[in-house]
Protein backbone atom coordinates (compact mmCIF):
# COMPACT_ATOMS: atom_id res chain seq x y z
CA UNK A 1 0.00 0.00 0.00
CA UNK A 2 1.32 3.43 -0.97
CA UNK A 3 0.49 6.33 1.34
CA UNK A 4 0.36 9.95 0.11
CA UNK A 5 0.70 8.69 -3.46
CA UNK A 6 1.30 11.14 -6.28
CA UNK A 7 0.80 9.79 -9.82
CA UNK A 8 1.23 11.54 -13.15
CA UNK A 9 1.35 10.62 -16.83
CA UNK A 10 3.18 12.26 -19.72
CA UNK A 11 4.25 11.49 -23.30
CA UNK A 12 0.67 10.53 -24.14
CA UNK A 13 0.30 8.94 -27.59
CA UNK A 14 -3.16 8.02 -28.91
CA UNK A 15 -2.71 4.91 -31.08
CA UNK A 16 -6.43 4.52 -31.90
CA UNK A 17 -9.21 6.96 -31.06
CA UNK A 18 -12.78 6.55 -32.32
CA UNK A 19 -16.12 7.51 -30.80
CA UNK A 20 -16.40 4.03 -29.20
CA UNK A 21 -12.85 2.81 -28.53
CA UNK A 22 -9.37 4.17 -27.80
CA UNK A 23 -5.87 2.85 -27.12
CA UNK A 24 -3.26 5.11 -25.55
CA UNK A 25 0.37 4.72 -24.49
CA UNK A 26 2.02 6.91 -21.86
CA UNK A 27 4.89 7.33 -19.41
CA UNK A 28 3.95 7.32 -15.71
CA UNK A 29 5.70 8.53 -12.57
CA UNK A 30 4.67 7.84 -8.99
CA UNK A 31 5.93 8.65 -5.51
CA UNK A 32 4.74 8.15 -1.97
CA UNK A 33 5.50 6.34 1.25
CA UNK A 34 5.80 2.58 1.61
CA UNK A 35 6.18 1.28 5.17
CA UNK A 36 6.88 4.88 6.19
CA UNK A 37 9.82 5.24 3.78
CA UNK A 38 9.93 7.41 0.65
CA UNK A 39 9.50 5.42 -2.57
CA UNK A 40 9.17 6.34 -6.24
CA UNK A 41 9.10 4.77 -9.67
CA UNK A 42 8.52 5.34 -13.35
CA UNK A 43 7.47 3.23 -16.29
CA UNK A 44 5.35 3.03 -19.40
CA UNK A 45 1.75 2.03 -19.81
CA UNK A 46 -0.86 1.09 -22.38
CA UNK A 47 -4.59 1.51 -21.76
CA UNK A 48 -7.61 0.35 -23.77
CA UNK A 49 -10.80 2.35 -23.25
CA UNK A 50 -14.39 1.78 -24.35
CA UNK A 51 -17.15 4.38 -24.55
CA UNK A 52 -20.43 3.07 -23.10
CA UNK A 53 -23.54 5.01 -22.12
CA UNK A 54 -21.73 8.36 -22.36
CA UNK A 55 -18.83 7.28 -20.15
CA UNK A 56 -15.26 6.21 -20.97
CA UNK A 57 -14.39 2.96 -19.16
CA UNK A 58 -10.99 1.34 -18.71
CA UNK A 59 -11.15 -2.06 -20.45
CA UNK A 60 -7.53 -3.05 -19.83
CA UNK A 61 -4.25 -1.55 -18.73
CA UNK A 62 -0.66 -2.75 -18.75
CA UNK A 63 2.05 -1.05 -16.72
CA UNK A 64 5.72 -1.97 -16.96
CA UNK A 65 9.25 -0.62 -16.87
CA UNK A 66 10.55 1.88 -19.40
CA UNK A 67 12.59 0.38 -22.23
CA UNK A 68 16.15 -0.10 -21.11
CA UNK A 69 15.27 -0.38 -17.39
Amino acid sequence: MIQDEKYSISSVHWIVKTSDFAVVTFVYDWSGLMNGEPAAGTGRGTSSLVHENGTWLLASEHLGPKAGN
